[in-house]
């Protein structure tokens, strides 16, 4: 858990970073909601990551479903994080769907890459699986 917050800490300084460098650019385009919007994900990533290893150790059966279940889980807090946002919002609408739509992305990548780097660590502390003997 501490390397992956380590990182996904890394991704959100990166880009907040990146963001803030193209809002002094564009000032007019900035949603007030942006900095709340990448400690979602940030927290939201850190919890199901944290969520999805100790189901992984403690049911490795059932492990598939948890993730599937885990993924649309996500997928409807974001659905009501960009509803609850588009609601209320009296303004600057369209540039923050466009910046959750790229934070979605670049922690959607970051969490595949790191749930594969975990399954290969997990596979190798496994050891070489044994030959078929057909």
């Amino acid at each position: 858990m501490g390397q992956y917050f380590f990182r996904a800490l890394l991704l959100a300084t990166l880009l907040t970073g990146l963001f803030a460098l193209f809002f002094f650019f564009f000032p007019g385009l900035y949603p007030p909601l942006l900095p709340l919007a990448v400690l979602y994900f940030l927290g939201l990533g850190s919890l199901f990551h944290a969520l999805l290893r100790r189901a992984e150790r403690q049911r490795p059966a059932v492990f598939t479903n948890f993730v599937l279940a885990s993924s649309y889980a996500k997928m409807f807090l974001h659905a009501l994080f960009v509803g609850l946002y588009l609601f209320l919002a009296q303004g600057q609408k369209i540039p923050f769907v466009v910046c959750f739509l790229l934070l979605y992305f670049a922690f959607t990548v970051f969490d595949v890459v790191e749930s594969n780097r975990a399954l290969a660590s997990q596979a190798a502390k496994c050891g070489p699986k044994p030959a078929d003997p057909a």
